[in-house]
């Protein structure tokens, strides 16, 4: 597989999910705050094109302001050849199971179908499991679209940042990121195929209001999202890893931001900061100020 089809794979799980209409004069970042000190909270869009840029001007105030970079996982070493072979591993089987073996026979023919009108032969798809076939279709689709993570919000932070000299710090490693896109192979093999060629028919069109979405920072609309609701509803085990757990994780390290004198923007995916589940709501609980920027 071509190498940046392996680094983005963890980059861009949840873009399918990232859905809205909505515009208004809002921004995908939050000033969080406590007693003077503060840090800034950004959703990210992980993979964009180079149209999609500049970014919208909060993200650009925040970091000009902070001295910190806080990003979900450290992204270079997700970029290293060690994690590509590591990354590639995990998704393929270890024992005598195939694809084939893993999937029901018409299950199998439209996937086949699938990948052959892209010119994919499924055949070298035959050791890989079926989440993992799934996560490459989707990156493929994107990638077809123009949308690479050359051009994603966290790839321009961390250029910026070491072009600056500023901190970079990461919520989890990438050993462990990888360990919660395995559990991807809890879903049931066929449902997991069929979805994603369901959804994959509606990529192009999602594009737009994926883009607007992130832009405005709707998280109202990112929630109650058709595709955000079909996960909590028929993925419940993967949303609780993927995106509850990892808060939790997460929310035991913001809280530590407030104990030094440095400024912090945090960076992470915007599926992260909605519901009740979120980072926004669950910052507010804990008695935080936090404020959208706009």
């Amino acid at each position: 597989m071509n190498r940046s089809k392996i680094d983005i794979l963890a980059l861009a799980l949840f873009l399918p999910l990232l859905i809205t209409t909505n515009v208004f004069a809002k921004s995908a970042v939050w000033k969080v705050s406590k007693e003077g000190d503060y840090f800034y909270l950004g959703g990210t869009f992980h993979i964009l094109s180079a149209a999609d840029h500049p970014l919208p001007e909060e993200f650009a105030q925040a970091y000009a302001d902070a001295s910190e970079i806080i990003f979900e996982s450290d992204i270079k070493a997700a970029s290293s050849p060690e994690f590509g072979q590591k990354m590639m591993g995990s998704m393929m089987f270890s024992d005598e199971r195939t694809l084939a073996s893993e999937l029901k026979p018409e299950t199998y023919s439209q996937l086949e179908a699938f990948m052959a009108e892209r010119q994919m032969p499924i055949e070298a798809f035959a050791q890989f499991q079926p989440w993992g076939v799934s996560l490459i279709l989707v990156m493929q689709e994107y990638a077809a679209l123009g949308m690479t993570p050359e051009y994603g919000v966290e790839t321009y932070f961390d250029q910026l940042a070491t072009q600056d000299e500023k901190a970079v710090e990461s919520l989890e490693t990438v050993d462990q990121q990888l360990e919660f896109l395995s559990s991807l192979a809890q879903i049931d093999p066929d449902m997991n195929v069929n979805y994603t060629l369901r959804d994959l028919d509606k990529a192009a069109g999602y594009i737009k209001d994926l883009k607007a979405g992130w832009r405005t920072g709707d998280l109202a609309l990112l929630e109650n999202n058709e595709s955000v609701v079909q996960m909590k509803e028929e993925y419940p085990v993967i949303y609780e890893t993927l995106l509850v757990t990892r808060n939790e994780n997460w929310m035991k390290q913001l809280v530590t931001l407030f104990d030094d004198n440095a400024i912090e923007i945090v960076l992470v995916g915007a599926l992260h900061l909605v519901g009740e589940d979120g980072l926004i709501n669950q910052l507010r609980l804990q008695g935080f100020d936090v404020e959208q920027l706009d």
